[in-house]
């Protein structure tokens, strides 16, 4: 029994580990040549507003998080008063997941092009997932295929604004409601929808 339980580990392992090489390889083919230009390209002009305005947010919020001071007020902005950033359309809860990302990152264009490759990503993985609970490894591999390779989620990252990209917190949701339905009572399932649904409150403003 031990050695059945370690052998269903491993191949649940080792498809879970495909998924994600192949949600890799579908980010970069639906959005090529970005990948290999996102240092000095962008997949708009940089004039475009929401593209200056996410290029300022996210390292500002960074910076903010890391001197210890509140993203809540921004002096730069109506200086010499400043500007309450909760009046503005500017994302708390997507700045916070994507911190890494901007603390590894220097580059602006850079890190926004990884950004939104990343916020694809995420997309398929999560996709994935509910295509499992759904259809198998068939279901799987062909929601993450939709999800990942959308042009409309990278479309809208790469024009700035990230939150309309950005699915997965949706889809976990949704994971979460076909597991409820299979398995009733499901207290883990019950808080992963209820963290979900949050977290797509708190990232997705329209």
């Amino acid at each position: 029994p031990c050695s059945g339980a370690i052998l269903v580990s491993l191949k649940t392992f080792l498809a879970r580990l495909g998924l994600l090489i192949g949600c890799v390889v579908v980010v970069l083919a639906s959005t090529w040549p970005v990948p290999v230009l996102m240092h000095d390209h962008l997949i708009v002009d940089i004039d475009h507003a929401d593209v200056q305005s996410t290029l300022w947010w996210f390292p500002a919020f960074a910076e903010a998080i890391l001197d210890g001071r509140s993203p809540f007020l921004r002096s730069e902005l109506a200086w010499p008063i400043g500007q309450d950033t909760r009046l503005l359309i500017w994302n708390y809860a997507l700045a916070l997941i994507l911190l890494p990302v901007t603390l590894l990152i220097d580059a602006p264009i850079t890190r926004m092009n990884v950004s939104g490759l990343l916020i694809m990503g995420l997309n398929g993985l999560a996709a994935g997932l509910v295509g499992e609970r759904l259809g198998g490894k068939t279901g799987s591999w062909a929601a993450m295929i939709f999800a990942a390779g959308s042009f409309y989620a990278f479309q809208e990252a790469g024009t700035g604004r990230m939150e309309q990209g950005f699915w997965a917190p949706i889809v976990v949701y949704l994971y979460a409601l076909v597991s409820i339905r299979q398995t009733p009572g499901s207290r883990r399932s019950c808080l992963l929808g209820a963290a979900a649904l949050a977290l797509t409150g708190a990232v997705y403003w329209f």
